[in-house]
């Protein structure tokens, strides 16, 4: 018996390295991670890494949490409605929708600032949560079928303010990344008939990761922020791979068996300038970089593959990603704030090497939020829209011969956060100024002081 196929146990690693990639970055170059958790910031489109007066800071820039007065706590859902279209260029290959299935992805925050000087935090949210279902049936079966991604993650995060103008901030993340993938692969039987065998992959692993942000506002209307996010490493030592074979196909190398690799993500950066053009009015550009060239490419490890191709590495070659991100916001009269925003950002995904199971593209990002505070008790709750573009991305078989392919997609998004912030405490007016009491003349001896002239 022949067979044609390339192990899904790769494409399943591939995946699960895009999805865990996140917890590089909040604000990570393209791909399929998902960081708007939090609705303030994402209405401000994640232009937040200089300001962000939220208890969410803790995800996205830990140094801010020294900024906030007293107790901080909120907690809300994000809701992704994904559309994903499927295209032949050469027009010979039948069109295909992934199917629309929404996904909901809470996250709850809350930070605790002791005299303007230190601050501690814990955050939970899932920066990854997805299912793509492209069904049985469709032209690239053998690429992929459904992935279905989770990635809770905890945050730890500490802060000092050593001086009223600075805030330098740390935070762990203790992540739990789970990956599930189906695709079927091409056999031909002894009589050269072609037939169709299928693969169902799991695999999870625990990965730990550390941050470093610093907050600086030497102005009363300037913020500046840096936000360093480390590598996290992530040892699948327990992929699983359950085949299905035809009736009477030999199981010899298609049998069930683990695999094991190791994926690394990449470092990032941000930077951001915030501006307080008024009282009332902020805005505030971002630059986050995502050092996505590390990755060359991956290999996997299998318990038994005597013909060697199922261990065989998968190039990627993926480049340095940037995306570029403003964000503003009005607020009126310390109770009510609208914010807006606009997103560039960029694939690491090289045309050659891309494929269904991330079919990701450079995208523009557009946003709408409101919010309502009540400046007395301190309650507050956001909400936000937004809109994600993934530009039309073509690979012809000239540069991608295993599967060439359009791909049209966008992404509609909708969050409510609800919390509480201790209320600002007014600066206690200065003491009234008291003139010098004037010293009266004494009277001279002897009665009532002369007239002059006397």
């Amino acid at each position: 018996m022949r067979t044609r196929i390339k192990f899904p146990f790769v494409a399943l690693a591939a995946l699960a390295v895009f999805a865990v990639s996140g917890v590089a970055s909040p604000a990570k170059a393209a791909g399929f991670y998902l960081g708007e958790q939090d609705s303030v910031a994402s209405g401000r489109g994640l232009a937040v890494t200089a300001k962000l007066d939220e208890p969410s800071t803790i995800f996205f820039n830990p140094a801010g949490m020294a900024f906030l007065e007293g107790i901080n706590v909120s907690a809300g859902f994000t809701a992704v409605f994904p559309y994903f279209n499927y295209s032949d260029p050469m027009g010979k290959r039948p069109s295909a929708k992934a199917s629309r299935k929404e996904v909901w992805d809470p996250h709850l925050y809350a930070t605790y600032t002791l005299g303007k000087k230190a601050a501690i935090g814990i955050g939970f949210n899932v920066p990854f949560g997805m299912v793509m279902d492209w069904g049985k049936k469709w032209a690239g079966t053998t690429q992929i079928q459904k992935i279905d991604l989770k990635m809770p993650t905890f945050y730890f995060g500490a802060a000092v303010r050593p001086i009223s103008q600075l805030a330098i901030g740390v935070s762990l993340r203790v992540v739990q990344a789970a990956v599930t993938l189906e695709r079927g692969f091409d056999l031909v039987d002894s009589n050269g008939d072609p037939s169709l065998g299928g693969i169902k992959m799991s695999t999870d692993a625990v990965g730990f990761g550390a941050g470093l942000g610093i907050t600086a506002r030497p102005l009363d209307w300037l913020h500046i922020g840096f936000n360093y996010l480390s590598r996290v490493n992530f040892d699948f030592n327990n992929g699983e791979g359950k085949f299905t074979l035809p009736k009477g196909f030999d199981n010899s190398i298609f049998h069930d068996q683990k695999g094991t690799t190791r994926i690394t993500t990449p470092d990032a950066i941000a930077f951001g300038l915030g501006f307080d053009i008024r009282k009332d009015v902020t805005l505030e550009l971002d630059y986050n970089l995502m050092m996505w060239s590390s990755y060359k490419d991956l290999t996997i490890t299998f318990a038994s593959d005597p013909t060697g191709q199922l261990s065989k590495p998968q190039i990627k070659n993926w480049k340095n990603a940037s995306s570029v991100r403003l964000g503003g916001e009005y607020r009126w009269k310390d109770t009510v704030a609208v914010r807006a925003s606009f997103v560039w950002d960029q694939t690491p995904a090289p045309a050659n090497t891309l494929s269904p199971d991330l079919p990701d593209s450079s995208r523009l990002v557009g946003s709408v939020g409101v919010g309502y505070r009540h400046p007395k008790i301190g309650v507050k709750i956001d909400t936000y829209l937004m809109f994600s573009y993934f530009l039309p991305r073509e690979v012809k078989s000239d540069v991608n011969p295993i599967f060439p392919a359009k791909y049209d997609a966008y992404a509609v998004l909708f969050g409510l956060t609800v919390g509480y912030g201790s209320p600002h405490k007014a600066e206690p007016p200065p003491p009234p100024v008291v003139p010098p009491a004037c010293e009266s003349t004494p009277a001279p001896a002897g009665g009532a002081a002369a007239a002059p002239g006397a």
